[in-house]
């Protein structure tokens, strides 16, 4: 817990903030810059390719589109931390021998994962989908505005790198090793709490709102998985 805490408050960019691999979108904030581009983190250094609409899988290159798979997620689906061949879209379609379409976006909650997907030409030609899910996608399926419109200010600030100081620096690792004693003391509490399955109402009542407000895959084969992370 403690690596994990250091890791995602200070160690980890997020794929958002890698101005190389995004650019601004007034309905989706940013969207993937089309062509390569290099997105790396403490434990990973991988290699990414876009088209204007989904990521390639480099597995191959000459299925028919037809009887295609959609697969719509966050940073699980796109393939946080792995090569184009590696992601699980690209897993499948090299199994199946069918045409898989990657349309992850690190960072999207339902709404946007759903919008990328009904935005491209494939929206309408594609009748099988695969929706992934993540805890950490309730946050933005609770408050997303589908009328908003993002400003480039906005996008600006996201991706904007901010520079620490040697005091900021000093005082962010003296913070950390405080909380991590709180986090030793909770881990080993939780050796002795017998664990339950998390509870999902709440999020599949969210993901379900999303698409029966908007209807936007009726008539489409759905096949919906969570993945839960750590641990």
């Amino acid at each position: 817990s403690i690596q994990q805490n250091l890791y995602w408050a200070g160690f980890a960019k997020s794929f958002s903030q890698n101005i190389d691999c995004v650019k601004f979108h007034k309905k989706l904030l940013y969207v993937p810059r089309e062509g390569n581009c290099n997105f790396s983190n403490a434990e990973f250094n991988t290699n990414l390719f876009f088209t204007k609409h989904f990521r390639i899988n480099e597995n191959i290159n000459k299925l028919e589109n037809t009887d295609a798979i959609a697969v719509i997620g966050d940073s699980v689906t796109m393939g946080w931390g792995v090569n184009n061949s590696e992601t699980f879209s690209a897993i499948i379609e090299k199994k199946f021998n069918k045409k898989v379409f990657n349309f992850g976006v690190a960072g999207y909650g339902t709404h946007r994962q759903i919008i990328r997907f009904i935005e491209s030409p494939y929206y309408k030609k594609i009748n099988k989908v695969i929706l992934q899910y993540h805890f950490n996608d309730l946050q933005e399926n609770r408050s997303f505005d589908d009328n908003k419109f993002y400003s480039y200010n906005e996008f600006d600030s996201l991706t904007k790198k901010v520079k620490l100081t040697n005091f900021e620096k000093a005082f962010f690792a003296l913070r950390k090793f405080k909380t991590s004693f709180r986090m030793f003391y909770r881990d080993f509490k939780d050796l002795f709490i017998i664990k339950k399955n998390p509870d999902f109402s709440l999020h599949l009542k969210k993901v379900l709102k999303t698409l029966e407000k908007y209807n936007y895959l009726d008539g489409k084969e759905i096949l919906f998985f969570y993945v839960n992370s750590h641990n």
